[in-house]
């Protein structure tokens, strides 16, 4: 048998047809006959999702998928596929899933399709994807003289003229002109010759990765996603290891989000979700980002190191002393610290990468956004 190749799958059709009937939903005066997909082979809706964005418009998408086991005379029940989707500036595009569809068997997502003219709903048995998107990059813009080539043969023509029949006041009008006209090919060849100055004069700028830059510096080496965001960059050892968190393994899920050392609604959220498979360093990463989020609203009122310590009193000192260190800076009177601007972007961007780090680089954003108080993100 040839290998397989790439197909694009049908649309999933709401009027199906179905086998035995598995109940019927009464209301009212009418009730609605539920049936469950059967049919190995056939299409069935799938459902995407694109975290923390809105698709555009104009996106059109499309399901390709690829047989990965086939059966003489029988229908396909493994496959492997893929959603892309496109609009003019961004491009969708999921991983490639193998699914392993187990028609009349237990599936943990289903799809409801219901059949306004038979008053019945179809539940197929589905599969879901996680898109990704990256923008889309502009064709390259090519420089077009703005005199037509029609335009300067009228002028070379009227030029000539002018100097073989005209008087001295015309030739010096001509003259006048033609030096005041710009030639397209020198101005393309200038505009060559800046642009390869420029890069070779940039090229041999050095880019620093300081401590005051708002910004988290990148690993543009990395490998894998977690190697972009180093977290010995966002947090030391030390730091991670001052942070007990056996008492909170040890109680009950009900409990957990009462032993943070600050209220936050992303960490709440968070700590229910630990299981016993979950590392001590990502708890520790949890809780950290816990004690970065209330020192965060906490020092929008004050910023003296003795308050804070009295507020928070299970934050460790070396905790307090990485976060002063990082996001604030000294006054010239030398009393207190202050928390610039720039200072709270780069608190910010730590917060949120350490979440996406922890919620494997998805995340929904209004939990974070009621701790941080911040409305565009």
């Amino acid at each position: 048998m040839d290998s397989p190749s790439p197909k694009k799958a049908k649309k999933a059709k709401s009027s199906a047809t179905t086998t035995k009937p598995t109940g019927k939903v009464q209301g009212g005066t009418s009730s609605v006959a539920v049936h469950l997909l059967n049919e190995p082979g056939r299409a069935v809706p799938l459902l995407a999702s694109i975290p923390s964005a809105d698709v555009l418009k104009g996106s059109d998408f499309s399901l390709y998928a690829q047989e990965s086991s086939l059966k003489k005379g029988g229908p396909v029940t493994s496959m492997s596929h893929f959603v892309r989707g496109a609009s003019d500036t961004v491009e969708y595009m999921s991983d490639q899933t193998d699914v392993e569809i187990n028609y009349g068997q237990a599936s943990q997502l289903v799809v409801g399709v219901y059949d306004r003219s038979t008053n019945t709903v179809t539940l197929c048995p589905t599969t879901a994807h996680v898109i990704d998107r990256s923008p889309i990059s502009p064709p390259e813009a090519e420089f077009t003289a703005s005199t037509s080539s029609v335009g300067l043969g009228y002028h070379a023509t009227r030029a000539a003229l002018g100097q073989a029949f005209g008087n001295s006041k015309a030739k010096r009008a001509i003259a006048d002109f033609e030096k005041r006209m710009i030639d397209p090919r020198a101005v393309s060849m200038t505009i060559d010759a800046m642009q390869d100055n420029i890069g070779a004069a940039t090229g041999l700028l050095s880019e620093p990765q300081t401590t005051s830059q708002p910004v988290i510096p990148v690993n543009s080496s990395a490998t894998t996603v977690d190697e972009v965001y180093p977290l010995q960059t966002i947090v030391s050892t030390d730091e991670l290891s001052a942070l007990d968190v056996d008492h909170i393994l040890n109680s009950s899920l009900s409990k957990r989000s009462g032993l943070l050392p600050a209220r936050s609604h992303w960490a709440s959220y968070m700590i229910t979700r630990i299981g016993a498979s979950t590392s001590t360093q990502d708890l520790q990463i949890l809780v950290y980002v816990a004690c970065l989020i209330g020192l965060f609203r906490q020092m929008a009122r004050n910023t003296e190191r003795r308050r804070i310590e009295e507020h928070n009193p299970s934050i460790p000192s070396i905790i307090l002393d990485g976060f002063y260190r990082r996001f604030t800076e000294s006054t010239r009177s030398g009393q207190q610290p202050v928390m610039t601007s720039a200072h709270q972007v780069k608190l910010i961007s730590h917060i949120l990468v350490l979440c996406l780090r922890l919620e494997h680089w998805t995340m929904e954003l209004h939990r974070i956004r009621e701790d941080l108080g911040v409305d565009d993100m």
